[in-house]
Parts: structure tokens; sequence; C-alpha cells
């Protein structure tokens, strides 16, 4: 038997504003977002976009199935969703009929640069504070 969870209208708050951040965070921010809180599909949330546009939807279903929701859950899910977004390029490019090498290019370039600017320094940051590693590697820049 499926167990049903409803998501409320701060649930939907919480994902606005996390989906939000996201966007922000990974500078996708030359893509008009429209968001809505509708569905039932069992689905936590949908990405919906027409890159060429420039324009996406973000979606919190309204009912959740065998996942309880949480603060966390909604969290993850706009993180998922703008994730799906940032990597959306290159999916409307694999789709596409006719794709130049440069236009693939520069997707992938767009979602190295996001890696680039947001987790390599977390990455640098946790692998090597307090270590001997640390001085050697800043040192030689």
């Amino acid at each position: 038997m499926d167990i049903t969870s409803k998501t409320t209208h701060e649930h939907y708050q919480l994902f606005k504003d996390n989906c939000l951040y996201w966007i922000k965070k990974f500078g996708l921010l030359d893509i008009e977002i429209v968001y809505k809180h509708e569905g039932d599909s069992g689905d936590r949330g949908h990405c919906y976009y027409n890159m060429p546009g420039r324009i996406a939807t973000l979606v919190l279903e309204t009912m959740w199935t065998n996942i309880e929701v949480t603060e966390n859950a909604i969290k993850d899910t706009a993180f998922h969703e703008v994730l799906e977004l940032l990597l959306g390029d290159l999916v409307w490019l694999a789709e596409a009929r006719y794709v130049t090498p440069d236009s693939i290019d520069a997707a992938c370039h767009r979602v190295i640069r996001v890696i680039e600017n947001v987790m390599y320094p977390i990455l640098i940051i946790r692998n090597f504070r307090n270590t001997d590693t640390e001085d050697k590697v800043f040192k030689e820049k």
C-alpha cells in the first residue's frame, strides 16, 4: 500500500527559496523561472525547460508517495530540480537534430564554470585544510 504525504504552502515557499538560492549560486540568472505547486504523480518535483527560449518551470508536487515531507526533503528536491536546469543545455543539445561542436563546447563549459566556481573551492578547503599539502599547493601558484 502506498503512503502519500501532502506538501503545504510553507513547503512550497521553502522550495522556491532554495531553488532561488541554487539558481543564484550556479549563475543561472539568464533563465526566466516560473514556479508551480501542483501535481500528484508521486514524484517530488519536476523541471521543465525551453533552453533556446531561456525559460523554465520548477514544480513542487502537491502529493508525494512513499516519502515523508520534511524540510530536508524539500531542500533536496529544490537542489535536484536546479541541477536538472543546470544540465538543461546539454540535454537539449543531446536531443536536438542539428548540433554544432561549438554549442556542445559552450554547454559543457557552462557546467564546468559552475563546478569551478562553486564546488572547487569547497573541495580544496576540505581536502587541504590544516595539512602541509595546503601550504605546498597554494605557494606553488
